[in-house]
């Protein structure tokens, strides 16, 4: 049977959602498995394996949060700064031909930003790597601006990603709806005062949770459509 998607969100909240805070990985693109390969390679070079639950103890951390976790917990010697520039250089390499985006995601990008909604993506990746990809795939120019957890020194749960971006693009909290596909995103989203949209997302161990902590949750970027046109706007 299919699964009807639990509607929270009143007509009346989403005609006040002016802007789209989105996600990147595992949100606007399949690219999840391959950030755990990218762990698996990174310890392996050095004799490592990778722990259990580690995707659960480091989700929402910045890129440099990150980098900093694997350098206590695993004791590299390697600086934050080195292990930062080796996944980087080892995602442009493996980016390329591996990840893709997730479906709908061209689509439902065009067809809101018809209805006047405008984008900004708030992740926890590395900005230059965000951008090449999204000006390989043609898609960069529908983005008002692009911020990582970085940008600002905390990352999910922590409000400071998506407040910074609020204020990028003059609007208010409250007129902003973000969509993400962790719990920790959902959770910054709401400490933000933003409406917040859980996605799937295939390997997640969380989705029950995620479920719950979201104003909304939907199964592919194919059901926002339909749920940010239920109210009267016009392009």
């Amino acid at each position: 049977m299919k699964r009807q998607p639990r509607v929270i969100l009143r007509e009346a909240d989403i005609n006040t959602i002016k802007g789209i805070i989105f996600d990147f990985d595992g949100t606007l693109v399949d690219s999840m498995p391959l950030w755990k390969e990218i762990d698996r390679l990174f310890l392996e070079q050095r004799g490592l394996t990778v722990p259990f639950g580690l995707a659960t103890e480091i989700a929402g951390f910045s890129f440099t949060e990150t980098a900093r976790y694997f350098k206590d917990y695993f004791g590299l010697k390697e600086s934050v700064k080195e292990i930062k520039a080796q996944w980087k250089a080892m995602s442009r390499d493996l980016y390329p031909g591996k990840v893709k985006l997730k479906p709908g995601c061209r689509e439902i990008l065009e067809a809101l930003y018809r209805k006047g909604y405008r984008f900004s993506i708030g992740s926890s990746n590395e900005k230059e790597v965000i951008c090449e990809f999204l000006e390989q795939e043609k898609l960069l120019h529908f983005f008002h601006s692009v911020k990582t957890s970085c940008d600002v020194g905390r990352g999910k749960p922590y409000p400071d990603l998506f407040l910074s971006l609020a204020e990028a693009l003059c609007m208010k909290p409250e007129t902003i709806c973000v969509v993400d596909d962790i719990v920790e995103g959902v959770q910054a989203a709401k400490r933000a005062g933003m409406k917040a949209v859980g996605i799937y997302d295939e390997g997640y161990g969380k989705r029950k949770l995620l479920e719950k902590e979201a104003d909304h949750y939907i199964m592919s970027l194919y059901e926002l459509l339909p749920l940010l046109c239920l109210g009267d706007r016009s392009p």
